[in-house]
């Protein structure tokens, strides 16, 4: 993983629209192009976590249904 990669964990792969809504968040957070890639993770219900290879950029996002 690079470090313009983020990988989303979460129960429910998003929508594309909130998948281009992470993809606007993350790239304008970090002023670069983010690759978001989508892993299932059945334990993580309503809570989804994106991981960088840089531990410093690790964010956790509410998985409510309309955020994005």
């Amino acid at each position: 993983m690079t470090n313009n990669k983020a990988i989303l964990f979460s129960a429910v792969k998003p929508n594309k629209k909130q998948e281009q809504g992470f993809k606007t968040f993350l790239n304008n957070k970090y002023n670069e192009d983010i690759v978001l890639e989508w892993i299932e993770d059945k334990s993580l219900n309503n809570i989804g976590v994106i991981a960088f290879k840089d531990p410093n950029r690790a964010q956790k996002f509410d998985q409510e249904k309309n955020r994005f």
